[in-house]
């Protein structure tokens, strides 16, 4: 299901509010609806809750017909097939593990992409622990890149 938040409880005597609770999916669907995009065009991982549901969703996407598919890196994690025409990757979090990261970029940097340059866009509030978790994550790579030993070729005699 998707992500909710709690809903705010009222004091006894005040009217009872009946809007839905908040949710970043519903919030970025209609603001993508609100510019234009086609609600038809626009997914939840989520709502593919069988394998078939999910084989005609990754079809709707690979073919262009959904262009916009919304989930977390667990529900679109391995054997997500849908990189054909994937251009963008928005990443609203950080994963606790570095390699979710890898899982995250899989789905659009792979082979079977018609497009050749991709784009990964991460958003971070400063001062959260997601922002920490972004600089951890790239000290941990800086580290791996600063012990890894270049190839030299050797000579012959």
């Amino acid at each position: 299901s998707t992500p909710q938040a709690k809903p705010s409880k009222k004091k006894k005597g005040l009217a009872q509010d009946t809007e839905k609770p908040f949710t970043i999916y519903d919030d970025i669907k209609q603001k993508l609806i609100a510019a234009g995009m086609p609600p038809e065009q626009i997914a939840f991982i989520h709502d593919a809750d069988t394998d078939q549901k999910k084989k005609a969703l990754f079809s709707k996407v690979n073919a262009g017909q959904v262009r916009v598919i919304i989930g977390s890196t667990a529900k679109m994690g391995a054997g997500t097939n849908i990189q054909k025409r994937l251009i963008a990757l928005h990443e609203l979090d950080c994963p606790w593990r570095p390699r979710d990261l890898i899982q995250r970029k899989g789905r659009i940097e792979r082979r079977g992409n018609d497009n050749k340059k991709v784009h990964v866009f991460r958003y971070v509030t400063e001062g959260t622990f997601d922002a920490y978790l972004w600089v951890r994550h790239t000290v941990a790579q800086i580290n791996r890149l600063a012990q890894t030993k270049p190839a030299v070729p050797s000579a012959v005699a």
